[in-house]
């Protein structure tokens, strides 16, 4: 274990993109790009779920405190970062492969304010997760005694290609992950610390950093990166203003006509926001 100090941690900084760069470099760029995309859509179903008591009180499970479902939001946030942040470089950087998927992999994401092996546990129990899906869990330090179980769950059927590349996607945003705690350690002045065998280095908080706090120093909220003209899916598109409407029609049902085409509506402008990626449409053809 060691602990660097701010000027350390800022050093590093330049070695983490590298290897984030390298890695990129070795990644099928086709099957890279598609294992993203089903992550960010896999994402995007959870943002629903979560921002949903969020914006109506109403909806809050009796059960659930309003810290915890803070916490599940800025792990929402950081997930939907990485993912933007993965497809630049993946788009950048990646390599052209002719081995393309024989099937889109079924991306679940499962977020709680438990550990991974916990929220693996239930996920299993509400038999979200199959004897063969494949798992990829990890639990991101958020703030002071504060951890996120956040775990992405694969359909398996047969195609290595799919493991391989939901693999390479996973290890991508934990490289990424390293960037951003060496770049928090440095603005907030404080020191990290690396630990032999974790992947992603700890920020040393002081105790009286709350997520709340956090937050505001960050001044990025999940909605606001759901609807940003910053995020992928708002860049020249109506993307922000179909998500607005369609969020009236989850009363209705997802087998009602109205939340259908507000659905369609949503995947049509998100579809347009991302072929303004230079490239992005070459390797799909």
């Amino acid at each position: 274990m060691r602990v660097l100090e701010k000027d350390e941690a800022g050093r590093l900084i330049p070695v983490f993109e590298r290897a984030s760069k390298e890695m990129a470099e070795k990644m099928d760029r086709r099957n890279s790009i598609l294992a993203l995309l089903c992550l960010n859509d896999a994402l995007d179903s959870v943002g629903q779920k979560v921002l949903r008591p969020l914006i109506l009180p109403n909806m809050r499970h009796p059960e659930t405190t309003l810290q915890e479902q803070f916490a599940v939001h800025e792990q929402l946030t950081e997930q939907l970062v990485l993912v933007y942040e993965a497809l630049d470089i993946v788009l950048e950087y990646s390599r052209v492969c002719d081995r393309p998927f024989r099937y889109l992999p079924r991306i679940r994401v499962g977020i709680g304010e438990s550990s991974s092996e916990a929220l693996v546990e239930m996920m299993r129990k509400k038999c979200v997760i199959g004897p063969d899906d494949l798992i990829f869990a990890a639990d991101p330090e958020l703030a002071p005694t504060v951890r996120v179980g956040f775990a992405i769950v694969v359909d398996y059927r047969g195609d290595p290609l799919v493991e391989d590349s939901v693999s390479d996607v996973f290890r991508l945003t934990l490289a990424l992950r390293r960037t951003h705690a060496a770049r928090t350690a440095v603005r907030l002045n404080l020191s990290l610390t690396l630990v032999d065998g974790q992947p992603v280095p700890m920020v040393n908080f002081p105790a009286d950093l709350t997520l709340e706090k956090m937050a505001e120093l960050r001044n990025r909220t999940a909605r606001g990166i759901l609807d940003s003209d910053h995020s992928v899916s708002g860049w020249a598109s109506e993307t922000r203003q179909a998500s607005a409407d369609g969020m009236l029609t989850l009363d209705l049902g997802i087998g009602s006509k109205e939340n259908w085409n507000a659905l369609l509506r949503e995947q049509r402008e998100a579809t347009k926001a991302f072929c303004l990626f230079t490239g992005f449409e070459d390797p799909l053809r």
